[in-house]
């Protein structure tokens, strides 16, 4: 009897174990998903035009651009929403403000909405604590997109737009490759203190758990896309 008790407690155990794992492993997955409101936000946007019939590298790039500058002039404030917030599309456009993480995400689900496949990097500041700054909170970041062309993937600014990083002979870049190389960024981009010795994470959406629901204080990503820099061990100084 007292075997069966035992057995059974563990069993519970286990079960809540695995339960509490999921909803864990749930909660701080970013999806990629499109909602109605989404869409509803999406076509706010009115970039049918640039971005229904895309042939070539060429119309790639002019949706891609056009995205950028179409929710800019959407909207255009870049004050940053603080706290618990909700990053979606819809509810960046009712607020009528809002920085890097919102314009990222409404640009990353309008590329996925026109066929693109998109991702998140986080360019994080690391003047003061070099590597270690992944863990020091408060720290200077900046989000931007990434989507992948028909070239492969090209690094996408949130704030400027008509920026994105194509090569010399027109090819696209990645943010860490970009950073890695040495790539010549304007000056009015390269101003910016997370430009000038950042470390580039993919698939990393906060740190601090406030832009998604149900809100954990732990960081928000998407496993997908944050699995790649262990792939390649590239958890690292892009520059170093």
């Amino acid at each position: 009897m007292k075997l069966d008790l035992i057995k059974s407690i563990k069993l519970i155990f286990i079960f809540f174990l695995i339960i509490t794992s999921k909803y864990f492993f749930s909660s701080i997955n970013v999806k990629k998903d499109l909602s109605e409101e989404d869409i509803r936000a999406i076509k706010m946007l009115n970039v049918d035009k640039q971005c229904k019939k895309i042939s070539d590298y060429k119309s790639e790039i002019e949706c891609i651009k056009t995205i950028q500058i179409a929710q800019k002039n959407l909207v255009n404030s870049e004050k940053c929403r603080t706290g618990l917030i909700d990053v979606e599309p819809i509810n960046f456009i009712n607020y009528n403000f809002g920085c890097c993480y919102d314009r990222a995400r409404f640009i990353e689900k309008t590329l996925t909405y026109y066929g693109f496949e998109s991702r998140r990097i986080f360019l994080l500041a690391t003047d003061k604590y070099g590597i270690f700054s992944a863990i020091v909170p408060k720290q200077d970041s900046h989000a931007v997109s990434e989507a992948k062309t028909s070239k492969g993937w090209i690094g996408v600014e949130t704030i400027e737009p008509f920026f994105v990083l194509n090569d010399e002979d027109n090819n696209p870049l990645t943010f860490r490759k970009a950073l890695k190389e040495k790539y010549n960024f304007p000056k009015k981009i390269y101003d910016n203190f997370y430009y000038r010795n950042p470390m580039s994470i993919n698939g990393l959406y906060s740190r601090h758990g406030k832009f998604h629901n149900p809100y954990i204080p732990l960081p928000e990503i998407n496993f997908k896309d944050f699995a790649y820099n262990f792939n390649i061990l590239n958890l690292i100084l892009v520059n170093k």
